[in-house]
């Protein structure tokens, strides 16, 4: 059986992690995934962006909000801008729960419902660290 998440390096600069999610999913498939993400984020020394690509998903799995609170504070030092890309309205629900119980998701996990956004979002991450840590 596969996976309802597939992950890959996003550009060949591996300063994005894309997830993209299909149909309905589950805890066990996330977490297989996360940990192969982890593994290859470590492989690099700069910070990674990670793309949730929510687009082809189906129904989020059950608990949710204590699950993705327990990846959220345990998320590797070099994660960047997290994004989630999705129109699913429950999905939004959820966000907006995290939202008021984690004070970094507002700014450090952005909900975007376009492609074209989600890359803008993280360029412009991209760009005022860079210009952050030259200066």
């Amino acid at each position: 059986m596969t996976s309802s998440i597939s992950i890959k390096w996003d550009n060949p600069e591996k300063t994005i992690l894309r997830y993209t999610f299909h149909g309905n999913w589950n805890w066990d498939d996330y977490l297989a995934e996360l940990t192969i993400g982890r593994k290859m984020m470590a492989e690099v020394e700069h910070t990674v962006c990670i793309l949730n690509d929510m687009t082809a998903m189906g129904m989020l799995p059950p608990n949710f909000i204590s699950t993705a609170r327990n990846v959220i504070t345990s998320r590797p030092k070099n994660t960047g801008l997290a994004i989630f890309l999705t129109t699913n309205t429950f999905f939004k629900a959820m966000y907006r729960v995290l939202s008021r119980l984690l004070e970094e998701v507002p700014t450090r996990y952005v909900l975007v419902t376009t492609e074209e956004e989600a890359y803008q979002k993280i360029n412009d991450w991209l760009d005022e660290q860079s210009t952050s840590s030259e200066n």
